[in-house]
């Protein structure tokens, strides 16, 4: 696989990116997901709310290109001071379980240099962390961060 690359992502994106994420988050029942029916999180299937997303004041929604392929997305909320929401994070899953979660999170942190701690990593402190799926959690768990369920 190629190198993973963060991109802001377009309305153009929001049919590919909404299929992704359908897949992507009805697949979070094999890894412990409440069900018995597929879900995810509000407008996790919907072009619409994908290019919606894509405009919202203070967001950044990425898609995470591998080679020329989409894989993935993310939607980040900068809120100042220092603080970061990752309101979403979502892979393929016929690109799961091969690192790229970690690498996707290490690419949005770099993003964010300021809600890092001194070795560039984030801390409790400074990374507000809403989990929206099991696989988000597995995402932030792998690569280092205390993941903690939304209030």
């Amino acid at each position: 696989m190629s190198e993973l690359r963060l991109r802001r992502a377009t309305p153009e994106d929001a049919a590919q990116l909404a299929a992704i994420s359908k897949r992507a988050f009805e697949g979070d029942i094999h890894y412990g997901a409440p069900g018995p029916e597929p879900c995810g999180p509000p407008g996790y299937d919907s072009p619409e709310w994908q290019a919606k997303a894509m405009g919202w004041r203070g967001a950044t929604y990425f898609k995470l290109v591998s080679g020329n392929r989409t894989i993935g997305g993310a939607i980040c909320f900068d809120q100042g001071e220092g603080r970061l929401y990752l309101g979403r994070i979502y892979l393929d899953p016929s690109v799961q379980n091969r690192g790229l979660g970690r690498q996707a999170m290490a690419l949005i942190m770099a993003e964010y240099p300021a809600a890092c701690g001194e070795q560039g990593r984030a801390d409790a402190a400074s990374l507000a962390r809403c989990l929206v799926s099991t696989l988000d959690a597995m995402v932030a768990r792998a690569a280092g961060y205390a993941a903690s369920p939304c209030p």
